[in-house]
């Protein structure tokens, strides 16, 4: 298996003086530095805009900082494991299991996306082996509370995991 995420800022905190526009972070990754901000509605890159940024995802964890319009310095260091479940195949059938609660799985066929919600941690999802279905599947994790610091961060989390 193979991971990599996908990182989503949002949000509109209360109206005050210091978010009057929403949100203004730089986000450190390693040597990149990008903006994220509520009126370019995501990152800011060297002109580009985008709604999602691409991040390594290196042992399970993804790893970078936030600097917001006050200058204060957040380090993330977030364990996906929760989120990217485990896969084990036989030869005529695929089973994922081990999600954590609320997380979002979605596989997808040609044309075609089959998703669902885990209710309880026990909870199998199982596909035939064969070629109808890609070799990834999508795991989201929405309004997750991550906590940094004497701040709680709300965050929405995707992860692609490729399985073939």
């Amino acid at each position: 298996m193979a991971c990599r995420s996908t990182l989503q800022i949002g949000g509109n905190p209360k109206p005050s003086d210091d978010y009057a526009i929403g949100f203004h972070y730089r986000l450190i990754n390693g040597n990149d530095t990008v903006i994220a901000e509520s009126v370019a509605n995501g990152f800011i890159d060297d002109g580009d805009t985008s709604s999602t940024l691409s991040l390594p995802v290196v042992d399970n964890h993804i790893h970078f900082s936030l600097l917001d319009s006050k200058n204060r310095h957040k380090d993330y260091d977030i364990d996906i494991s929760p989120w990217i479940g485990q896969v084990s195949q036989t030869a005529d059938s695929v089973l994922f299991t081990k999600f954590e609660e609320g997380a979002e799985v979605c596989l997808y066929k040609f044309q075609k996306e089959i998703c669902t919600t885990i209710k309880k941690s026990s909870q199998k999802i199982s596909i035939p082996n064969d070629s109808a279905f890609y070799s990834f599947y999508r795991v989201t994790q929405r309004e997750k509370k991550i906590e940094v610091g004497k701040y709680t961060d709300n965050l929405y989390i995707m992860t692609t995991i490729y399985w073939r």
